[in-house]
């Protein structure tokens, strides 16, 4: 498993982050049992204010998902965990470090690559280094919740782009 390295996850950010989680209803997967659907959020709650998105994959164990499969393909709980937990846990801290940019007057993020990958998206790689514009990210990211963004960041699962200050 590849780890995540969140540039500027620190307080201040996970102020945010925490901000974020609790305007919004965290995002159910269609692929949680039924522990997994009451257990979520405050699981999630946890690892925005005290983990990281390695810690919370750890967290999402088999009991968090129903056996499923995924374009024809049995989807194992593991990658589901890694899949639905990294990403989720990259959404509040992207949408966290738009509403920290937007506080401090920064008013663009930096794109790069928050978890290394062994096969990266042609397309994905010609984003690295791109700079948006915070409060239209932010906009984009609350749109898209459980979709890839307009923006391409994250462009859907296992896509490992984040955002960072300049």
């Amino acid at each position: 498993m590849h780890t995540w390295n969140l540039a500027n996850l620190d307080a201040v950010t996970r102020g945010y982050m925490i901000t974020e989680f609790e305007s919004q209803k965290p995002i159910e997967s269609s692929v949680f049992s039924e522990y997994g659907s009451t257990h979520y959020p405050g699981v999630m709650r946890d690892a925005l204010e005290f983990g990281d998105p390695n810690s919370l994959i750890k967290q999402l164990d088999s009991r968090f998902f129903k056996d499923t499969k995924s374009n024809g393909y049995r989807l194992s709980k593991n990658d589901a965990a890694a899949s639905f937990g990294g990403g989720q846990f990259n959404q509040y801290y992207m949408r966290g470090l738009c509403l920290r940019a937007e506080a401090e007057g920064v008013l663009e993020l930096i794109v790069y690559r928050a978890k290394p990958s062994s096969n990266p998206r042609p397309e994905d790689d010609q984003k690295l280094g791109t700079r948006l514009n915070a409060t239209e990210h932010l906009a984009d990211l609350r749109a898209h919740r459980d979709s890839p963004t307009h923006f391409g960041v994250p462009s859907g699962a296992h896509c490992g782009l984040s955002t960072k200050l300049p």
